[in-house]
């Protein structure tokens, strides 16, 4: 017999709430999260930099990490000569991350399977293991990305280590090649991913890590739990070899910089935003249509009829 419960019953029972790591539901305890892009565009740099932000407890970028974690960071693909050396330079940023960080000292291939996910489990439940990362999943993946029996097998041994651990569970993953048009390469979102839609489907949070000119743009592509903060603008800093936040890229903020004086007209108000994120006319056209969505700016008229935009009165 399948149980089932009268909604009044369900909705009256006293069930634990689900606490966020990484802002509010960006990224939660037990959750499930995707960090993809082409080669070569630093996304293990900032998987691992997560990694040590959530060990440490401390911001990562401009996201506030709620506490400090437990975290197991797997990377299959760097010499660990140069994982190393990437570490000590993190280190240096994230001191408070030494004891509760753990990574694996060889890059010897491991496939998830039965008795691989076995020892995983016991490893994570020893150490008191929160969040695991694999970087990149083709590295541990048995089968092929695009087969839906395959995929599903994957994400079943996954399950099990959520099961068993309750650890919050991130995969590092490469994006497919661009479509190109003759006008230009077409951006399709979470469909760039490589992998079955079931692969695409799993997690609960995606973030997108792409080279933008001479920068990396990061974009929440989908968030279940929480509002989508939008993307930033972030650069390299080779000589701390970290991932920071380029100067005004942080959109939100960018917002309350070009209001801070009070409303402006509206061509002026998209303008300085523009300039300010270096986007162009159609993102900040779509930014602001999501501004006015989840209220932090509205429009109102003076007293000539002219349209200006001002921080929302519960933003002020």
């Amino acid at each position: 017999m399948v149980e089932v419960v009268t909604v009044g019953e369900f909705v009256g029972r006293e069930l634990p709430r689900v606490p966020s790591l990484v802002g509010d539901g960006l990224i939660e305890s037990g959750g499930r999260f995707m960090m993809y892009g082409p080669p070569g565009h630093y996304k293990s740099f900032l998987a691992e930099q997560l990694c040590f932000a959530l060990a440490a407890g401390v911001d990562w970028l401009v996201y506030p990490v709620r506490r400090p974690c437990r975290v197991l960071y797997l990377q299959f693909e760097i010499t660990p000569a140069r994982f190393q050396e990437r570490s000590q330079h993190m280190m240096k940023e994230y001191p408070t991350a030494e004891s509760r960080l753990f990574v694996r000292p060889t890059i010897e291939p491991m496939t998830l399977d039965g008795p691989t996910t076995a020892a995983l489990i016991e490893t994570m439940v020893e150490r008191g293991i929160e969040v695991l990362v694999l970087d990149p999943l083709t590295e541990i993946f048995e089968g092929t990305e695009n087969s839906d029996r395959d995929v599903r097998r994957m994400t079943r041994f996954l399950g099990q280590i959520q099961s068993a651990t309750g650890a919050a569970i991130g995969l590092v993953h490469h994006a497919r090649k661009s479509l190109v048009y003759p006008t230009g390469a077409v951006d399709i979102g979470q469909g760039e991913a490589r992998g079955h839609t079931h692969l695409i489907g799993w997690p609960d949070t995606t973030i997108r890590v792409k080279r933008k000119g001479r920068g990396v743009e990061l974009t929440w592509e989908k968030v279940r739990h929480a509002d989508n903060p939008g993307p930033i603008s972030l650069h390299f800093d080779r000589g701390r070899m970290i991932l920071v936040v380029s100067p005004g890229a942080a959109p939100d903020t960018a917002v309350q910089e070009v209001l801070s004086t009070g409303p402006v007209d509206s061509k002026t108000f998209s303008r300085r935003l523009g300039e300010k994120l270096e986007w162009g006319e159609h993102r900040v056209r779509e930014y602001r249509r999501e501004m006015l969505e989840r209220g932090i700016i509205e429009e109102v008229r003076d007293a000539t009829g002219r349209r200006l935009v001002r921080l929302a009165q519960s933003q002020s």
